[in-house]
């Protein structure tokens, strides 16, 4: 995850350093360069919940019922 952090973030510094030098060329506008702060930063109280999956009964009840005319499709 490095090595990937470290290939996006050179990339979007090239892209943003782009629009810098644009808007400075164009528009005379001085675009200042936040401050550099830590990139994927773990949150401990990030979570995915994962309860009441859906089981196959009820994937197969929604494929049927697309197929299914109408008032019958909807029940």
């Amino acid at each position: 995850m490095s090595a990937l952090d470290t290939r996006l973030v050179g990339a979007l510094d090239r892209e943003l350093a782009t629009v810098r030098d644009d808007a400075a060329e164009l528009l005379e506008v001085d675009l200042t360069v936040p401050a550099e702060e830590g990139r994927l930063i773990e949150d401990p109280r990030f979570f995915y919940v994962l309860t009441g999956g859906t089981g196959q009964t009820e994937l197969l009840a929604g494929a049927v019922r697309r197929h299914l005319p109408g008032r019958f499709g909807r029940r």
